[in-house]
């Protein structure tokens, strides 16, 4: 007769269970089963489970690797090839540095050239566009202006004289003159003084043109 232990692992020799003995009677040995149920069984109808023992024991007792056991050639070989790729990947690196300088260096060279060029193709352009022109003159007698209607108001005809005024001021400053004369004539001085008004509110230096040619009826503006 089979001698059974508390702890041991069994299996049923009707239904194939496995489990470990938990309670041992006298006619009687009750086991917990893999699915964590208590089963009773007679004497007969048990086994002492060697598959399952061996088992548990190779899961306790795993095979250790020393330290001093040298690593297989095929971990060696894939050390070496890391260790090519590192080198590969750093050579391609400095290379592509080398690359990006000349490529930057010829950039700056070409555009440098490419100013140069510019420069001289358009030179005469350029000190054209520099050089300022003399002294443009502008009439603002009503009757020289675009427009003109002698059905207009006379305060209609002084805001339209002091925006031909500003207008003329702006047209020689863009198209490069030095200064403008603006002939406002003498009359009641009313149209001079709102002219001389703008100019100083807009801080332009200005003075009376060439007595000889205008007498006292225009300004001399400095753009």
């Amino acid at each position: 007769m089979i001698k059974f232990k508390v702890g041991q692992r069994v299996k049923a020799l009707n239904d194939n269970t496995h489990g470990v003995i938990t309670k041992i009677e006298e006619d009687q040995i009750w086991i917990e089963n893999e699915y964590g149920f208590d089963e009773s069984y007679d004497y007969n109808e048990l086994l002492p489970d060697l598959e399952l023992e061996e088992e548990i024991e190779m899961e306790e007792d795993p095979v250790r690797v020393e330290p001093s056991q040298k690593p297989s050639f095929k971990k060696k070989k894939k050390k070496i090839i890391a260790q090519e790729d590192d080198f590969m990947a750093e050579e391609i690196s400095e290379k592509q540095l080398e690359l990006k300088k000349l490529i930057e260096k010829n950039l700056t060279r070409n555009a440098e050239d490419f100013r140069q060029k510019l420069e001289e193709k358009y030179k005469n352009e350029i000190k054209k566009s520099k050089k300022k022109k003399g002294t443009f003159v502008l009439d603002l007698h009503y009757g020289n202006l675009e427009n003109y209607s002698k059905q207009l108001p006379t305060n209609h005809i002084l805001e339209k004289q002091i925006a031909a005024a500003i207008n003329g001021i702006e047209k020689a400053k863009s198209e490069g003159f030095e200064k403008i004369i603006l002939v406002h004539g003498k009359g009641k001085g009313i149209l001079e003084r709102e002219v001389k008004k703008y100019l100083a509110g807009y801080g332009y230096t200005f003075y009376d043109a060439n007595f000889a040619q205008y007498k006292l009826g225009a300004t001399e503006v400095e753009l």
